[in-house]
């Protein structure tokens, strides 16, 4: 269902009057006055009370509505000892503020504010400020005042509106209510702008100078008991309280000096605006004023409409002139209404103007209305003929219809037309008395808006005619405004009869103009608010015209450009000229001008034109859009070449930007430069070209005179904007058979035993192997084996015979050559005597000797020397203990006995077998003595300077000196600051220096603390047993940079190595507790599987351990003694044998020169085994 939509929708019910005082105050601004006040002011601002309806009118130069709310509450609150909850206003900037709204929350103000343009929701503020606008209207016009004047004619307002009766407050006044007084005196009030004579107290004057000054009265100060008069000769305001009033120069209503009649405008009604206020002036001090109040006034203030207030003080609004007023009740104690007419029988036609114009199509309505004794009126037209009523379910142009119960006949006109117009006359009849009364109806041709959009729009920069054709009858005038602002033809604006033309537009003309039609003959005027827009055309912004995008991705272009109203936007390819935005990939966001392209494409390079369009035209601008395309090598192949001649590898890529290639050898971290390498040996040349949407680059690597050297993997690393790719390709140098790596030693056998003769032949392609033996082809027997015939063969001899000894030739070839190796078998002996052992060291309990071996001509290199020891009382060998040492180890013997002699000697060992032992030699130890001089963990030049980590503390390792018979139970810590004086260390302070006694025997390392930062230190670190001290060890170190602690810092609790120790033990013990309960309950678990093996494993171990030391240590090296009990100590780990291509057949397969190089040592002394590997060797007895 569709109708007219007009501004008189449902308005939600305002909620009740307030109870209480300051429960709600309503507020709103009037202004800008044209014309300034005297003090400055162009607005005012008021606050009314719900409850009392008292207002407070405050007045603002500019801004300022949020002081006056202030110093509003701060009067009010203090008056009535209420707290103001609701603050009722409209939407203007001067309340919705960030500043107000922050004042209100800390106040605990709620707001409430109307709906944008519905004024009625703030009708109580409204109507209040156009009452009072009003009111100083008419006291400025009464009293001729300038207009200046308007701010103390509205506050004079507000002053006698606070003290006149109102409806909506149930006849009571706003004095009443706010001050809770029944009774106001109001004796004191005077005529505005009445001229006045103040009595001048100023004791300067003389005895014969005037008396009196003469002003204007211009309201009722708010501090001070007196009147507020304007001086015009010295342009002042003052306020005197002796004055002397000259009303009758007012206004000629002051006839009677006891009686003023004042018109105000009710702001409850607009329908009933005016009120009589009878006011009495006699030699009563109080006397009661009442106001009357017609009794059809609603006093439902949410029926009530709000009219704007005037901005000039001057401009009166229109109001309907009443011809009869109607009968009114005397209320109590009100005066009473005297009537000077006297009553008849007549007709009465209304509306009672005599003569009415009514605009053409306006629908009519005149009732004739007779008393209760007259006959029912009747209508006759213009020409004397009856309108008759209407017959039932028609309705003619013009037809009459009875009033029910009154003698009244309605005239209806439905549409009026020029024909229609004439003197309508109501007959009727009383006592035979013929009774008639007529009215004349003229029409005319309403303003009708035949070209006037409300909305129209305009281009920047062009010119532009505002329309506005209207037609009426008579013609009308139109009269243009801007913002309220008259506008008359000159530069810019030309008024045409059809509008109005705006020369070269600009966004300044933008903005409401209002269209005035004015009939003069009939006095109609009609407005149309035309909005214009001013369009503005696309102004592209600056951006970067490249654009970088990478293939495989989604990229966003975003286009932006200034324009009103906002354009659209749209995308084309230049090379194609098609539109992206129904393209597939791309997606075009026309109101933000982004474009996005989904998995970019290497064909999507170019140019792309951005187009942006809007009513007021079109821009464009281009944008150059590369893609990168990450470089793909697609072609790298493998390549051989014989020696000494030229290998070439190419490698192809292809990308956009094009991508630069090169080349690097795997092994390499340099790459190959373009051109040249290696004193022109190697070239590196590239070369590209287009391919479609991508550049194709092509690298070669040339190698001239191609050695081994150069066969491997060859790197090709393409590079570009987009990226990287790299491939390898191998190079495979073809190179006749080589031995250069074969060892030259030769192999040893003995007593029988088979060895291996192993050849392998380096060659690509690979090469077959034969071999020779004494200038004879090799043949296969009971006593020789041969396996493999190329790259890598085994020959397998066991030399039963000396005949099988000699020189074994391995000859490979392949297509490009042959080559010869030969390797000697060579049969082994035991090693000689030891040429000499002597004394190196002793001390109290330990002797270290140095050890001259015997050559090694006729074997096997000597991996070991043994060493029997005997106190010299004892001459039975047998009975001797055994220490074993690695070669090159430090032959040292311990835990000997002070001032006992000791016989020694000594044995060198090879893979056959140990030599004959050497002739003894006698060792005296000497008594006990204070420890041996300790060494530092690690090598440090004595005068050198060591560099700590920390500022305030430094750690000393060291390793444990010999005891020389008394065990060691503490050490000595010395330390001093130092300084170096001409390449000699000296003390700086004997008072900074410190000792600390660690005792421990088996200590390695010591921690020093509370040092000073940056300091350098001598450290003396001293062993010490029951017969004293050993020689110093000597230390210099500087601490770090740092700040100084005071005092030492005190050890923790616990360290940290024992707080980690302390929690893998709880996690082991846990673990062990699930364990144990998986074994008690499941037989499951770690525990389960120990006991399950033990047995099996223990007789595994025993019978690997034989197998490895029986035949690895042959006679004589094994005692022929009786063997002693077993050894309770834990025998090393088995040994897991892993299978060859061949059996090993020899007794000790050498793996390499240093293959028994390790420290290593078997001690035993009658009733342990020791076993020792790796460090320096210390022990006991050793024996095997």
């Amino acid at each position: 269902m569709f109708t007219r939509q007009d501004d008189k929708v449902t308005v939600l019910a305002s909620e009740r009057q307030s109870e209480e005082t300051l429960e709600i105050v309503h507020t709103d601004i009037v202004g800008p006055f044209k014309t300034q006040s005297v003090n400055g002011a162009r607005y005012f601002i008021t606050f009314i009370d719900d409850r009392s309806r008292w207002c407070e009118v405050y007045f603002l130069k500019k801004s300022g509505a949020l002081e006056a709310f202030k110093m509003y509450q701060t009067q009010a609150e203090r008056v009535t000892g209420k707290k103001i909850k609701y603050l009722q206003s409209d939407n203007g900037k001067e309340y919705c503020n960030a500043e107000m709204d922050n004042f209100l929350r800390n106040q605990g103000i709620q707001r409430r504010l109307s709906v944008v343009r519905t004024p009625q929701q703030n009708g109580v503020a409204e109507r209040f400020n156009r009452t009072i606008v009003e009111m100083a209207r008419c006291l400025l016009l009464q009293s001729s005042l300038s207009d200046m004047f308007w701010a103390d004619a509205v506050a004079t307002a507000c002053h006698l509106r606070n003290r006149c009766p109102s409806r909506s407050i149930n006849g009571d006044t706003p004095y009443q209510r706010w001050f809770n007084r029944d009774k106001m005196s109001l004796n004191y009030l005077r005529a505005f702008g009445s001229t006045v004579y103040v009595l001048d107290k100023n004791p300067a004057k003389g005895k014969l100078s005037d008396r009196s000054m003469k002003g204007i009265f211009v309201g009722y100060p708010r501090e001070t008991k007196g009147y507020r008069i304007w001086l015009s000769e010295s342009r002042k305001f003052i306020v005197a309280r002796d004055v002397k009033f000259i009303e009758d120069n007012v206004t000629t209503i002051l006839k009677n000096q006891k009686i003023e009649q004042l018109i105000i405008n009710d702001y409850e009604n607009e329908n009933k605006p005016w009120v009589e206020l009878i006011t009495g002036f006699g030699n009563n001090n109080e006397i009661e004023a009442q106001a009357e109040i017609p009794e059809d006034l609603e006093d439902n203030e949410e029926n009530e409409k709000s009219s704007g207030v005037q901005s000039s003080i001057h401009e009166t609004p229109r109001r309907e002139s009443r011809e009869e007023a109607k009968e009114e009740k005397r209320g109590p104690g009100r005066p009473k209404l005297i009537k000077t007419e006297c009553s008849c029988q007549n007709l009465r036609i209304y509306p009672p103007q005599k003569q009415q114009s009514v605009a053409v199509g306006k629908s009519v309505v005149l009732t004739c209305q007779g008393d209760e004794l007259t006959s029912q009126p009747q209508w006759k037209d213009p020409k004397g003929n009856v309108i008759n009523g209407a017959n039932s379910g028609t309705r003619p142009e013009i037809y009459t219809e009875p009033m029910a119960g009154k003698q009244s006949q309605l005239l209806y006109i439905s549409s009026i037309t020029p024909a229609m117009a004439g003197n309508y006359t109501c007959v009727a009849s009383y006592a035979n008395m013929p009774l008639s009364a007529s009215i004349v109806l003229d029409t005319f041709i309403a303003v009708t808006w035949t070209n006037a959009n409300e909305n129209q729009f305009a281009t920047k920069g062009k010119d532009f005619k505002i329309m506005c054709e209207v037609t009426a009858e008579p013609a009308p005038s139109v009269i243009w405004f801007k913002e309220a602002a008259p506008i008359t033809t000159g530069d810019r604006y030309v008024i045409h009869t059809n509008g109005l033309l705006i020369k070269n537009v600009q966004e300044s003309d933008d903005g409401s103009y209002i269209c005035r039609a004015v009939v003069i003959q009939t006095g109609e005027l009609a407005e149309r608010v035309i909005k214009l827009e001013v369009y503005t055309a696309p102004e592209m912004e600056e951006r970067e015209p490249n654009v970088v995008i990478k293939d495989g991705e989604s990229a966003a272009i975003t286009c932006k450009a200034r324009g009103h109203p906002p354009p659209k936007y749209s995308w084309i390819k230049a090379s194609t000229r098609e539109n992206l935005g129904s393209t597939s990939r791309y997606s075009v966001n026309e109101l933000s001008g982004l474009l996005t392209i989904n998995r970019v494409e290497a064909g999507d390079y170019g140019k792309y034109i951005c187009s942006a369009v809007n009513e007021a035209g079109q821009n464009e601008t281009e944008i150059n859009v590369e893609v990168l395309v990450a470089p793909r090598i697609f072609q790298l192949q493998n390549t051989t070449a014989n020696e000494k001649t030229e290998a070439r590898l190419e490698c192809k890529a292809k990308g956009r930007p094009e991508p630069a290639v090169s080349f690097r050898k795997l092994s390499n971290e340099m790459a190959f430069v373009i051109g040249p390498n290696d004193d022109g040996r190697i070239t590196v040349e590239t070369m590209t070209r287009k391919d479609g949407d991508q550049i194709e680059t092509t690298g070669i690597i040339t190698i001239q005179q191609v050695n081994r050297t150069d066969d491997g993997l060859y790197e090709c690393l393409a590079v570009n904007e987009g990226g990287e790719a790299r491939k390898n390709g191998h190079l495979t140098v073809y190179f006749k058979p080589s031995f250069d790596h074969m060892p030259k030693a030769p192999i040893w056998s003995w007593n029988a035993m088979p060895v291996n003769i192993s050849c392998l032949a380096e060659s690509i392609p690979n090469a077959t192997i034969k071999w020779r033996f004494r200038g004879y082809e090799l043949k296969e027997s009971s006593h020789i084996r041969i396996f493999g015939s190329g790259p890598t063969s085994l020959v397998t001899v066991t030399p039963v015979s000396r005949d099988l000894y000699g020189f074994y030739e391995c000859i490979a070839t392949n297509i490009l050559g042959e080559a010869a190796h030969t390797i000697e078998l060579r049969e082994a002996y035991p090693p000689g005597a030891v040429v000499q052992a002597r004394q190196e060291l002793i001390t109290a309990t330990s002797v270290t000797f140095s050890i001259v071996g015997p050559p090694e001509d006729a074997g096997p290199p000597i991996i070991a020397y043994t060493a029997q020891y005997k106190q010299n009382a004892n001459y039975d060998w047998s009975f001797a203990s055994n220490r074993t040492w690695s070669v090159n180890s430090p032959y040292v013997v311990e835990n000997l006995t002070p001032l006992m002699t000791y016989d020694f000697r000594f044995a060198a060992v090879n893979r056959v077998g140990a030599g004959v032992w050497s002739a003894p030699l006698l060792v005296i130890m000497p008594k006990r003595s204070a420890p041996e001089q300790p060494k530092w963990r690690e090598a440090y030049d004595p005068e050198s300077l060591l560099y700590g980590k920390y500022a305030d503390r430094y750690e000393l390792k060291w390793k444990i000196p010999a005891h020389n018979g008394e065990p060691i139970d503490m050490y000595a810590v010395n330390f001093c600051p130092v300084v170096k004086v001409n390449g000699v260390w000296q003390n700086v302070s004997e008072t900074q220096c410190g000792e600390n006694i660690h005792k421990s025997y088996d200590a390695i390392s010591y921690e020093i603390r509370g040092l000073r930062p940056d300091t350098r230190y001598e450290v003396r670190l001293q062993a010490h047993n029951v017969l004293g001290y050993s020689a110093p060890a000597v230390l210099y170190f500087q601490t770090a940079l740092g700040v100084e602690r005071s005092g030492f810092a005190s050890s923790p609790m616990m360290s940290s190595g024992v707080i980690i120790g302390l929690a893998l033990a709880g996690i082991f013990i846990c673990f062990l507790l699930v364990d144990l309960l998986l074994f008690c309950f499941k037989r499951q678990g770690v525990i389960a599987t120990i006991c399950g093996k033990r047995a099996k494993k223990h007789k595994d171990d025993e019978a690997k351990l034989g197998s490895l030391y029986g035949w690895r240590f042959p006679l004589p090296y094994c005692s022929s003694k009786p063997r002693a009990p077993p050894s309770p100590a834990p025998l090393p780990p088995p040994v897991k044998l892993v299978p060859t291509p061949t059996d090993e057949k020899e007794p000790l397969k050498d793996t390499g020169d240093d293959a028994f190089k390790r420290n290593s040592s078997v001690e035993f002394d009658g009733r342990r085994v020791y076993a020792t590997s790796g460090g320096p060797i210390t022990g006991k007895n050793s024996a095997v």
